[in-house]
């Protein structure tokens, strides 16, 4: 979002630009409540947290026509070089792999409220939270195909498991004990992005992305 005149190729829908808007703007508000913590501000940042709510609707409104969309735009770009067939695996791989991070970003942050009076259960749900929706973003650090930009397949899955396990980390070093929350957090990362992964290398994954893109 910030470093596009790196990825020069492709166009920007209007609805990416907002995605990346209310992203960020999801992160100044997560720094902003760590940071409350830090300092003891407890009351305000439980009152600063109602402001999470629009903000997490916003990002799954936005995630979904960017994630839905894409194969379509794919499908559509007109870029010297670019393959819509060559490039198939890694829009299957986008879409079932951010479809993943839909499903657990919504359920870590309904668990993080419901966990609200348990800072323990809430501040790791919630940094799980944004873990799993700054991965999309973090994988495009790194291209393989030059003018394609084809997204990075093993850098999107170091992301996708390494920050949660960075957190798994904390808890071994810090308390000497894996939380629990830490425990079925990874879990559900690992069963969420087995299974999307399954159906994405399966003979529907392919398609569904090209039902998405309008070339079944």
């Amino acid at each position: 979002f910030f470093l596009r005149p790196l990825f020069p190729n492709f166009p920007v829908a209007p609805i990416v630009l907002v995605h990346g808007g209310v992203l960020s703007a999801w992160f100044v508000l997560f720094w902003v409540q760590t940071n409350l913590v830090r300092r003891g501000q407890a009351a305000l940042h439980r009152r600063l947290g109602l402001a999470s709510l629009p903000l997490a609707l916003a990002a799954i409104a936005t995630i979904v026509p960017t994630t839905y969309g894409f194969p379509a735009r794919r499908w559509a770009a007109d870029v010297p070089g670019y393959s819509f067939e060559a490039d198939l695996e890694h829009i299957t791989m986008v879409v079932h792999g951010n479809t993943a991070m839909l499903v657990l970003f919504a359920l870590f942050y309904s668990g993080a409220i419901w966990k609200r009076h348990h800072w323990e259960w809430h501040s790791r749900w919630m940094a799980l939270a944004s873990m799993v929706i700054v991965t999309p973003a973090a994988s495009r650090l790194l291209t393989v195909v030059g003018d394609a930009g084809v997204t990075s397949q093993p850098l999107g899955m170091a992301f996708a498991f390494g920050l949660p396990m960075s957190l798994a980390a904390r808890d071994w070093v810090v308390d000497r004990r894996l939380h629990p929350a830490t425990v079925v957090g990874i879990g559900a990362v690992v069963g969420s992005l087995g299974a999307l992964g399954l159906l994405g290398k399966s003979p529907w994954g392919e398609v569904i992305i090209r039902h998405l893109a309008g070339a079944a």
